[in-house]
């Protein structure tokens, strides 16, 4: 798993993140959902990246409701698996993949699409 994904949800189970480590694992999540459909992948992994988008969605809204911000174990286990996926998925990219990844992630969050997470 990419170590910088993984220090900051390290940060979020221990209830400490800020924006930053939010935002670091909310864009490899986007980022492989959209690479996930860009290689056809999207049927293998699609149900655990969706797992990890209600994870943060649920995390995020739990925030602006003013409840606890710690992760449930199961959130975390959803997000752990997601970024294992995003890395991956990472590996097997070339620069071209990963603009059109981030062409689409773009295109996407000024339409106010999935797979967008909005940042805590």
């Amino acid at each position: 798993m990419d170590t910088f994904a993984l220090s900051h949800l390290e940060l979020i189970a221990k209830g400490g993140a800020e924006k930053e480590s939010w935002q670091a694992v909310a864009d490899a999540i986007n980022m492989a959902l959209v690479l996930s459909e860009i290689f056809g992948l999207s049927d293998q992994s699609g149900s655990a990246l969706e797992a990890a988008h209600a994870a943060m969605v649920s995390l995020r809204d739990r925030k602006r409701s003013g409840l606890s911000l710690v992760a449930k174990a199961s959130e975390l286990d959803a997000i752990r698996v997601a970024l294992d996926i995003a890395s991956q998925l990472q590996e097997m990219c070339t620069r071209a993949h990963l603009r059109k990844a981030h062409d689409a992630i773009v295109r996407k969050v000024l339409k106010k699409k999935k797979p967008a997470i909005p940042c805590l």
